[in-house]
């Protein structure tokens, strides 16, 4: 294999890494307005806030229930029928969001992990892969998203 070869190879790979971290993106920023539009209960709607506005902080669903006016049970419910997933798989797609700002603006994956509310960095890599399909690393070594995207 030629050096050219090599080098069309990854840019190639590159443009296709930028392209995925763009549409992965918008989705992303339409599913929070879709999200935001069609939560009705008020409750959810509190605890959800909350989850964006302190993301880092490690929520237990007792917290989240109280944040909620709820009981554990009636807030599962209430959650689970709002947002199609658990508080927990919510919260963890926040950080991940979270995250892939920070990476995309070049922070270190170790601190990017920590300051969005991880408390292990293969916790952290392993919910980035499973939820975003690269690892955290290639993430932020790729194409990134420019600012005003």
């Amino acid at each position: 294999m030629t050096n050219a070869r090599v080098g069309r190879d990854g840019v190639r790979l590159a443009e296709s890494l930028a392209t995925v971290i763009a549409v992965d993106f918008l989705r992303a920023a339409l599913a929070g307005v879709a999200l935001r539009l069609r939560t009705r209960h008020p409750g959810a709607r509190r605890v959800h806030q909350q989850m964006l506005q302190n993301y880092a902080y490690p929520w237990s669903i007792a917290e989240l229930s109280r944040v909620a006016g709820l009981s554990v049970s009636q807030f599962l419910a209430v959650f689970g029928r709002e947002f199609d997933c658990t508080p927990q798989d919510r919260l963890r797609q926040i950080r991940i969001d979270a995250a892939k700002g920070l990476l995309a603006r070049g922070e270190d994956v170790l601190q990017a992990g920590t300051a969005v509310g991880f408390r292990s960095p293969s916790g952290f890599r392993a919910a980035f892969r499973r939820l975003v399909g690269v690892s955290p690393l290639e993430y932020g070594r790729s194409g990134r998203p420019s600012p005003d995207f």
